[in-house]
């Protein structure tokens, strides 16, 4: 059932009208601005402008609508990241496996040091290795005259396979001598 709606027009009350009524009555232009209504539960009389600028509440709907697709946009993401993954350790796995990188300590003849990345098939030569790091594992002690032959013997094949060379990384000759500082 439509409430009832009064009007109030000139301190004249008319009435009673339902929503639509009043809505044709005001296109028409019968109802003057300055007119008035009321309806049941109201406190006080309103400009009839207010009743029309409300928003009409939407009617209900008979069934819900459909359930939405269930969004995986996660799924997406840890794809794309397992391949990221996979590529870093696709890398990791080629470089620990055929790549080499020695490492030349700052000595009198070579003041700067060197950090070398070179192709390393073909040498029995642990991933990261310096001259310090070998003699060590050889058990002949760290001494000037070692790292010297070291060097000698290794310098050309690890030339020749040479990719790229970069200034002297600490951290690397640590990981070659297990982490034991020999004097320069």
């Amino acid at each position: 059932m439509q409430s009832e709606f009064y009007l109030s027009i000139d301190g004249n009350q008319t009435g009673p009208y339902t929503r639509d009524e009043l809505l044709a009555i005001s296109r028409r232009g019968a109802i003057s601005a300055a007119a008035l209504y009321w309806t049941e539960g109201m406190a006080d009389w309103l400009p009839l402008n207010q009743l029309f600028s409300r928003q009409a509440e939407p009617p209900l709907p008979r069934q819900p609508p459909p359930v939405p697709p269930l969004k995986q946009p996660l799924k997406k993401k840890t794809s794309a990241f397992l391949i990221l993954v996979c590529a870093f350790g696709a890398l990791g796995l080629f470089a620990r496996l055929f790549l080499g990188v020695f490492v030349i300590q700052p000595i009198g003849a070579i003041p700067d040091g060197a950090t070398i990345v070179y192709w390393r098939s073909g040498l029995n030569m642990p991933f990261v290795a310096s001259a310090d790091g070998l003699l060590e594992e050889s058990g002949a002690g760290v001494s000037l005259f070692g790292r010297g032959m070291f060097l000698a013997k290794l310098a050309e094949p690890i030339k020749k396979r040479e990719i790229f060379r970069i200034g002297y990384s600490e951290a690397f000759y640590l990981w070659s001598t297990g982490g034991k500082r020999y004097e320069k």
